[in-house]
């Protein structure tokens, strides 16, 4: 690609991930994959002093991209991120410390009881929220049910469950197994959230139907149907449209590419 504008090539490069992880074609991983190779280029994996915000959400897109993929260069470089960061905290770039973590328990079990280890020694509200969306990164089962078990313990403020799903939502190991636990969870989450459910339940529902919910629409039409509780009307037809939408997208394409 000979695009510059970094708002332009993320754009185009969420659209490439997004048709991989609802398709899951090996062409569209080909693309996704040399793009996000091109786009990084243009930034380099490590942050400069005074880059644009815009430099450094291309930056973490790409690299995001190519982790899951096991691209080895960007599971190479954060190993050796947080190798350092554990050493020395100081040594790990801000900009850098979501993606960084989040790769860490990509690849490897072993950094999951480390971030879990930090989320709980953290005081900074910043540094805890990144290292929850990290431990939704990691592609075994057993810890992604562990996972989402956690967001409902006395160790996870109601108000950042959020963050969970948010992370689980670009996960595609964790396709199946959101639904399932969002469905058999969810009176606990509402019974938790008070006055404030409304609205984190309004953005979970966005974050896990959509995407997830892709040859399970019926079954999630009569969960969704089942509400009760909480004023999500008009979040359950968009949610349920979305889904619907995407649904004929992924079966009118699987066949084509």
């Amino acid at each position: 690609s000979k695009e510059k504008n970094p708002t332009v090539l993320v754009y185009i490069l969420n659209k490439l991930l997004s048709n991989y992880l609802f398709l899951q074609k090996e062409r569209l991983e080909i693309f996704a994959k040399n793009f996000a190779i091109q786009a990084l280029e243009l930034v380099d994996c490590l942050p400069k002093k005074g880059e644009d915000p815009e430099h450094v959400v291309l930056r973490n897109n790409a690299l995001f991209t190519l982790s899951l993929f096991n691209h080895k260069e960007t599971l190479k470089f954060g190993r050796e991120q947080f190798s350092a960061f554990l050493d020395d905290e100081k040594s790990l770039h801000q900009d850098l410390r979501a993606l960084v973590y989040g790769l860490a328990v990509w690849e490897s079990d072993v950094n999951y009881a480390k971030a879990l280890d930090l989320y709980r020694k953290s005081t900074i509200q910043e540094e805890r929220a990144k290292f929850l969306s990290a431990l939704c990164r990691t592609k075994n089962e057993i810890l992604l049910r562990k996972t989402m078990d956690y967001s409902l313990s006395k160790e996870v403020s109601y108000s950042n469950i959020i963050y969970f799903f948010a992370a689980l939502s670009r996960n595609p190991y964790a396709r199946r197994l959101s639904i399932d636990w969002l469905i058999a969870n969810w009176d606990i989450l509402v019974a938790n959230g008070g006055g404030i459910a409304d609205m984190l339940l309004r953005r979970v529902l966005k974050l896990i139907v959509p995407s997830f919910g892709i040859g399970r629409e019926e079954e999630i039409r009569k969960f969704l149907n089942s509400i009760e509780g909480v004023n999500l009307k008009k979040t359950v037809e968009q949610v349920m449209e979305e889904l619907e939408i995407y649904s004929r997208f992924v079966k009118r394409n699987r066949r084509l590419i």
